[in-house]
């Protein structure tokens, strides 16, 4: 309900769950989730590989995507602070697009990451 009073002014849409994600997510500014808790936040991670900057909860898997993107990441602890943060990103003009790194989430990356940590398990049995 606060939230929704202050989009009452139309500078903030709240659409709420929707089917065309690739499209909202390339028609918006930023990216907020305030979620208490998160397996593999996809949708944060959606928004980060379109260049959008992120606005997280302060979460252990938020803070994994902060260290891995090491920068568009705003990570907040209240609801206030998120509308904070985003009255700064408004503040600053128009949207800033922020490039992800290239190889942080790819396939060969995540492989060799599993790999190496599957090799430690195995060394630390044996």
């Amino acid at each position: 309900e606060e939230c929704l009073k202050e989009a009452a002014d139309g500078s903030v849409s709240l659409v709420g769950n929707r089917d065309d994600v690739p499209l909202w997510l390339s028609a918006s500014d930023c990216f907020i989730s305030m979620a208490s808790s998160e397996g593999l936040p996809m949708a944060a991670l959606e928004a980060a590989s379109c260049g959008l900057p992120l606005v997280l909860s302060n979460i252990p898997p938020h803070r994994e995507i902060a260290e891995i993107l090491g920068s568009g990441v705003a990570l907040v602890e209240s609801p206030v602070e998120a509308w904070n943060a985003i009255r700064k990103m408004a503040a600053s003009g128009p949207s800033q697009r922020f490039a992800p790194p290239t190889d942080a989430l790819s396939s060969d990356r995540m492989a060799r990451d599993y790999f190496e940590l599957f090799d430690s398990l195995l060394e630390d049995a044996l």
